[in-house]
């Protein structure tokens, strides 16, 4: 359902990833490309190597419109900064916001730009997961942006999570509304987002080896959605002292 971002030895693309479940059964695709460091050129020199001729290829196999954004770690999640750039729908418009973001940014070895399919637009929210040491493994659900973060506005459940629990989870935000068709929008595809909770808590129930999920963003969409970038992390199970039921209040 779900990978790690892993470090690789450099190639003329790192791929990226990309899943669009089409429904509740999260059928996937995955495309992507990622710019590697060593291929970048000059920001005030467009790029004309053989390894850019592959990369604007791989462009065209994933198909225009395109996005490019950086994946930098002071830049991740944070479109305010104005690393990402949408709906390219040429090698021109991909070359002229590579020039950009170099020019304005930095370096190409400093960004790590990628290039990625564009993906159905619709609401991007947050699934996560961590072991608490009180209570055991933990499922979050929130959706993403600055005012989510301020309000705290982030709900949780205990792992394993019923399909009772993850709908409740969805439903339990404050910021719920905007997924079910506020002020005239469309309402997003909710049993596809209620799919991916599961998994995710199917995947850290069965795997105790999994101490930590991250999701970020998950776009839903009307229909299906999008994990736009994924981390798991590994590490031997805490140890569990006591053995009776854990419970954790509602929020």
């Amino acid at each position: 359902m779900c990978s790690s971002r892993a470090e690789a030895t450099p190639r003329p693309w790192c791929a990226s990833w990309t899943r669009k479940a089409t429904s509740a059964s999260s059928a996937g695709k995955e495309a992507a490309v990622r710019s590697c460091p060593s291929d970048a050129r000059s920001s005030r020199t467009p790029p004309r190597s053989g390894r850019w001729r592959r990369w604007g290829a791989a462009a065209a196999r994933l198909g225009y419109p395109v996005a490019l954004k950086t994946t930098a770690p002071h830049l991740r999640h944070r479109p305010d900064l104005g690393g990402v750039r949408l709906d390219l729908a040429s090698e021109g418009q991909l070359r002229t916001a590579y020039a950009e973001l170099t020019e304005v940014l930095g370096k190409p070895e400093e960004l790590l730009p990628v290039v990625q399919a564009m993906v159905p637009r619709g609401v991007d929210t947050v699934v996560r997961s961590a072991i608490d040491p009180a209570v055991g493994a933990v499922l979050s659900f929130g959706l993403s942006g600055a005012a989510s973060e301020l309000l705290g506005d982030t709900a949780h459940r205990l792992v394993p999570a019923t399909d009772r629990d993850v709908a409740d989870l969805v439903r339990s935000l404050r910021t719920a509304p905007l997924l079910f068709g506020w002020r005239g929008s469309a309402p997003v595809d909710t049993p596809a987002l209620e799919e991916i909770l599961l998994r995710v808590s199917r995947l850290v129930d069965d795997h105790p080896e999994v101490v930590a999920v991250s999701l970020e963003p998950v776009v839903v969409a009307p229909r299906g959605l999008s994990v736009l970038g994924a981390t798991v992390r590994l590490a031997p199970p805490p140890p569990r002292t006591d053995l009776g039921p854990r419970s954790l209040p509602s929020y």
